[in-house]
């Protein structure tokens, strides 16, 4: 981390903050993936998942905060029932982080609920009024929201000295495919509406939110819009085609990650339609020109 490098208009990421705390917050959401109920799946029962949970919650050779990281997360899905609703399912999600990752004391909140944005804005006492950070939470695109997602997002920011507009995308299934892209691409050009330009605007996402982070500056590139100065995505969900290797072997590389729950998310996202569209599964497009 001591060399990251300095784009222009944009501070270190890690400038006004500690190597340990940065690399808290990191792990802690780098380890989660679109967060939903684990549900029975012909490769797997529940018992066995429950297992390696447990088993890789606790095993050698963890430092102290990654154990503590792991078994929050193992306790999670232990405890989320087989059947929740949708409703359930979110209310659980939002109050992970929440519960689990206490937030600064200097942190502000301000709500946007007005056309043609709904999301929120986080800053604090040392934040740079001149510098954006457009942030896309995870979930799956079927869960999450700003609040849920403050610890992280919020947090990140906050250590950056940047402000950042968490923003509440709809989320699918009642609002599928391309309702989430719009709802980015809109933020953005809201951005450059209150005379932010593009060099002073950083994109960032966990999960589905990274990935929607890339496939945002598709849409952008497409519209002739300016790209923005960075992209900042975490374990970005970049192909819902589901085609990589691990996905068919939970247990041995990710046991908190069915394929079958993924599954559900890409239908109640696209609802049928091109899953290789890299403004669905990034991982196809052309990223020539991209910024960092």
């Amino acid at each position: 981390m001591d060399k990251l490098p300095h784009y222009p208009d944009i501070t270190s990421m890690s400038g006004q903050a500690s190597r340990r705390s940065m690399l808290k917050y990191f792990f802690a959401t780098l380890l989660l993936p679109p967060i939903c109920a684990i549900a029975k799946d012909t490769s797997a029962s529940n018992a066995s998942i429950q297992n390696a949970l447990e088993a890789w919650a606790n095993a050698a050779g963890l430092s102290p905060d990654m154990h503590h990281v792991r078994t929050i997360i193992a306790d999670y899905f232990a405890s989320t029932p087989e059947h929740a609703s949708l409703r359930q399912q979110r209310q659980r999600a939002d109050a992970f982080y929440l519960n689990n990752i206490p937030l600064p004391a200097d942190l502000r909140f301000t709500d946007v609920n007005t056309r043609p944005v709904k999301g929120e804005w986080s800053t604090g006492k040392l934040t740079a009024p001149h510098k954006i950070m457009l942030y896309l939470h995870g979930g799956g695109y079927v869960l999450g929201s700003p609040k849920g997602w403050r610890p992280v997002s919020a947090v990140i920011g906050r250590e950056a000295g940047i402000m950042t507009f968490s923003l509440a995308y709809r989320l699918a299934p009642e609002h599928p495919f391309p309702a989430a892209l719009e709802d980015a691409c809109t933020a953005y050009r809201w951005l450059l509406s209150m005379n932010y330009s593009a060099r002073q605007i950083i994109i960032a996402g966990d999960s589905a939110g990274g990935g929607l982070a890339l496939a945002v500056m598709f849409k952008l590139r497409s519209l002739g819009l300016p790209l923005p100065a960075a992209a900042f995505v975490m374990s970005p969900w970049t192909d819902l085609t589901l085609g990589g290797d691990t996905m068919d072997r939970p247990l041995e590389y990710d046991p908190y990650n069915i394929k079958a729950d993924n599954q559900r998310n890409v239908q109640a996202y696209l609802k049928g339609g091109d899953v290789r569209n890299p403004y669905v599964s990034p991982l196809f497009g052309d990223f020539r020109g991209f910024p960092p």
